[in-house]
């Protein structure tokens, strides 16, 4: 049988529309992605470029120099607690 999964938002582009999805550093990133994994999540999505329609336009190694380091923040995080969720990239 079909299990639903859940998807939880992460943004680390600041100037992202939805801001309650946003977090900015290492710290910030672990709360945000515990908070989706306590209400439900079993995917953090991260995302490093906004798709807002009036947003600047970032070119793929700022997006990157966004992403990685949240990545490794959430990767840092599991040596002391594994996480429940997977992570996928927007």
């Amino acid at each position: 049988a079909y299990t639903p999964r859940i998807l939880g938002v992460l943004n680390v582009s600041p100037e992202s529309m939805v801001a309650e999805s946003i977090a900015i550093g290492d710290e910030a990133v672990c709360e945000r992605a515990a908070m989706l994994v306590s209400t439900g999540a079993d995917w953090i999505d991260l995302g490093g470029r906004s798709i807002t329609p009036d947003a600047p336009t970032i070119d793929d190694a700022a997006e990157q120099a966004r992403l990685w380091p949240a990545i490794a923040a959430l990767r840092a995080a599991e040596a002391t607690r594994p996480a429940p969720y997977q992570i996928s990239i927007d």
